[in-house]
């Protein structure tokens, strides 16, 4: 974990977000990710709990958590390919509920992790023509 002024803080929290994950929700699970990643923080412990548990209730994600959460993986650039998988694939059904900012964040972190999976991309594409 790199130096930050509240290490011993910071490594609490993950201790104890890695204890109570099956309880978290989705945007439990995307604010803990995105947080931790705004600070500058990899824990990876943390970070491959969060990708496990995501992929079990990825139908859930929010767009915003979606792409809060493919934000944080592509800040550290942690490519779990099983868990951007089931994130894309339970977005397609939905991307077009994904705001222009949803559609760059995503956009962005899988441009950032060279995560290539054809239906997503071209989904994104798709929604994202009209808004142009």
């Amino acid at each position: 974990m790199r130096s930050v002024p509240h290490e011993p803080l910071l490594n609490s929290i993950a201790a104890q977000s890695i204890k109570r994950m099956p309880e978290f929700s989705q945007q439990n699970l995307a604010n803990t990710a995105w947080a931790f990643a705004a600070l500058d923080v990899l824990h990876v412990p943390l970070q491959k709990s969060i990708a496990v548990e995501a992929i079990h209730i990825c139908n859930e994600f929010s767009p915003q958590g979606i792409a809060n959460t493919a934000w944080a993986c592509a800040r550290f650039r942690l490519l779990d390919h099983p868990f951007l998988q089931a994130i894309a694939a339970s977005s397609l059904t939905r991307i077009t509920a994904f705001s222009p900012q949803n559609l760059v964040n995503t956009v962005w972190s899988v441009a950032k992790l060279t995560f290539h999976y054809e239906p997503f991309l071209a989904a994104i594409s798709a929604a994202s023509m009209p808004r142009i």
